[in-house]
């Protein structure tokens, strides 16, 4: 069952290659802002940046170029042309004009194929929503070139789009054995997708262990959260007649770290509310790096500080080492129980605003 996410932001990840941020401590369930894969991911990632986004890349950058390797016949004319248009197709890629990208790219197979030019065609495709036709193209690509890892990935991911699951899983498969890969994490991350969507929480979790050892530097999505007091003040208040309540909304908090310290993905999404796929593969993948870590939350105290209606607000005291942190999480009674729903940030004046440590 996925998670409620509140708040939370899923960005689309560009084939551009990703920043690397130093490690930052985790004691709490992290939130992090930065962008990170929540929907199947292609990957015609190069291995410099795209070309610039203009009609006409500066010629003096474009016969050195590394995203298409030279061929073991070397250099030729018609190579150089080849490359040329591949990278004015990029460009208008990224200019959204897909119609001219798909062009260059066209143009650039014309004058000399190649699997990286069949590849971004395909995703090109795929932005337009052509799925059929993308997987084509990136089937074409493996063709001329069966080491090349990322039209495998791509096919996995537009066969996710189609709802072909099953499908999708020997082509990512296939692309974590391919030979020349520079983001072999992507396949791993489509396959927690796919995990997700069945609802098999141990294999997700596995999946996302994969991805985080190979980009450790990765960036996580942002745990589902719960802003509060933006508009005004939010009075935190405890019903006088829900307060028999309270000790079943603490031992739910409490057994919800019990199985985050035991890294247990069944559990913890058994014990959060329902809510978006994306929102659940965010949390698999605080786990898994928490598991990757050797993280293990200690409650050091708890307080219920709101309890209304089907909501409550628990202000947890959590340690990693000596010192502890102090986080705002949203419950909500869902399915007869208390649920784990997002971290609050409080930006009521009443209040200091609360934040987790990533």
């Amino acid at each position: 069952m996925p998670l409620l996410v509140l708040g939370c932001s899923l960005p689309f990840v560009s084939p551009e290659p990703e920043p690397t941020f130093p490690a930052r401590p985790v004691v709490s369930v992290p939130v992090s802002p930065r962008p990170f894969p929540t929907r199947p991911v292609p990957t015609p990632s190069p291995t410099v940046a795209p070309a610039p986004a203009t009609a006409t890349p500066p010629p003096a950058t474009l016969d050195l170029v590394t995203i298409i390797p030279i061929p073991r016949s070397g250099v030729s004319e018609e190579w150089k042309q080849a490359v040329k248009l591949f990278q004015v197709g990029n460009a208008m890629q990224f200019q959204g004009l897909l119609d001219e990208a798909v062009r260059a790219y066209q143009d650039s197979i014309y004058t000399y194929p190649t699997a990286e030019a069949y590849t971004f065609l395909g995703w090109t495709f795929s932005w337009m929503d052509q799925y059929e036709m993308a997987i084509d193209k990136a089937k074409r690509a493996v063709e001329l070139d069966p080491d090349y890892g990322n039209p495998y990935n791509d096919i996995g991911s537009y066969l996710i789009q189609l709802g072909r699951l099953d499908e999708a899983i020997t082509w990512l498969e296939k692309a974590m054995e391919a030979r020349r890969y520079a983001s072999s994490h992507f396949p791993h991350l489509n396959l927690v997708d796919i995990w997700v969507q069945k609802g098999l929480w141990q294999q997700a979790l596995n999946a996302c262990e994969q991805a985080l050892l190979l980009a450790p530097d990765q960036p996580l999505p942002s745990f589902p959260t719960r802003v509060i007091g933006v508009t005004g003040p939010f009075e935190m208040r405890i019903d006088p007649s829900r307060v028999a309540e309270v000790p079943a909304i603490e031992a739910a908090i409490t057994a919800y770290f019990n199985a985050w310290s035991r890294h247990d993905p069944v559990a913890v999404i058994g014990m959060s509310a329902p809510g978006s796929n994306a929102a659940a593969k965010a949390v698999i993948l605080h786990l898994a790096q928490a598991k990757i870590r050797g993280l293990a939350l200690r409650v050091e105290d708890l307080q219920v500080v709101h309890l209304s209606g089907d909501e409550a607000i628990v202000d947890v005291s959590l340690a990693q080492g000596a010192q502890p942190v102090t986080t705002s999480y949203l419950l909500l009674f869902v399915e007869e129980s208390w649920k784990v729903g997002a971290v609050v940030i409080d930006l009521s004046p009443k209040r200091e605003p609360q934040s987790p440590l990533n």
